[in-house]
């Protein structure tokens, strides 16, 4: 997440497999990374926002998923309505999208929104229960969902949902299935990197979608296969890829990587 020209990344995997509840500052500039704080509960497989002033985190947990919504600074705000992991975030219409996800039994259809962080509303159902989206904005009233896990294995769909309405709309198809990739809004256009494919081997594709009419175009690639990477854009031509991991889950490799992402 952006904040004030630096990037806060939170959580997520180290390279012992364990979760963490780090906080870090990354600047742009020149790289550096500062640890700048920590979460009660550690977590993996979580959705961030920011939230006014503060990063805040949905979901994930230390080994199953949790409803716990935390921030930082102020701990455990707010709980999800279900326990939720491997669900993805974007922010529309001022408020932040949380996309499918994982209840620990059921693949999860609900779209929820909220503004705070403490009360939800469920404002559309997927089309059918997903996980591992490739979740990004669609200018200032929509995001864009590509590909995702279904209790069938990766789908290639491409999904508009209108924030506040929740109409949702498939606008288009990628290449070919996928999850566990990143999203990132650059442009105008819809940038979806890595994930993993229906063989579940990690993947280097960059896909560039618009959103007006779902064409999709190819991009370069990225240097390496990546799969459930964070993203952030830091304007309209640029943005971050930050971390993930490579190779098929259970002997994958963790990433510790930054690469700047420029439209050409």
């Amino acid at each position: 997440m952006v904040d004030n020209g630096t990037v806060l990344v939170a959580g997520g995997l180290d390279a012992s497999g364990s979760s963490t509840d780090a906080e870090y500052r990354l600047s742009p500039g020149d790289g550096s990374v500062t640890r700048v704080g920590s979460f009660g509960t550690p977590f993996h497989d979580a959705a961030g926002a920011l939230i006014g002033p503060r990063l805040v985190v949905f979901g994930g947990g230390p080994s199953t998923g949790t409803d716990l919504v935390q921030a930082q600074p102020g701990g455990v705000i707010g709980h999800l309505p279900t326990p939720s992991s491997d669900l993805e975030a974007a922010e529309a219409g001022g408020r932040v999208v949380l996309v499918g996800g994982y209840d620990g039994t059921n693949f999860l259809t609900s779209v929820l929104a909220t503004l705070d962080g403490t009360r939800f509303s469920r404002i559309a159902n997927l089309p059918e229960g997903l996980r591992y989206t490739a979740v990004a904005p669609d200018g200032p009233t929509a995001v864009i969902v590509a590909g995702g896990l279904s209790t069938s294995g990766p789908v290639d769909t491409i999904l508009r949902i209108t924030v506040p309405g929740g109409t949702v709309t498939t606008i288009g198809r990628l290449p070919r299935p996928l999850a566990h990739a990143t999203a990132i809004e650059l442009g105008g256009s819809v940038f979806v990197m890595g994930g993993e494919d229906a063989s579940g081997q990690t993947v280097r594709t960059v896909e560039r979608i618009d959103p007006r009419n779902g064409h999709v175009k190819q991009a370069n690639p990225l240097p390496g296969t990546v799969a459930d990477a964070a993203a952030v854009a830091l304007g309209p031509d640029r943005g971050m890829l930050i971390g993930g991991r490579r190779g098929p889950q259970g002997s994958d490799v963790p990433l510790s990587t930054i690469l700047s992402l420029r439209l050409r």
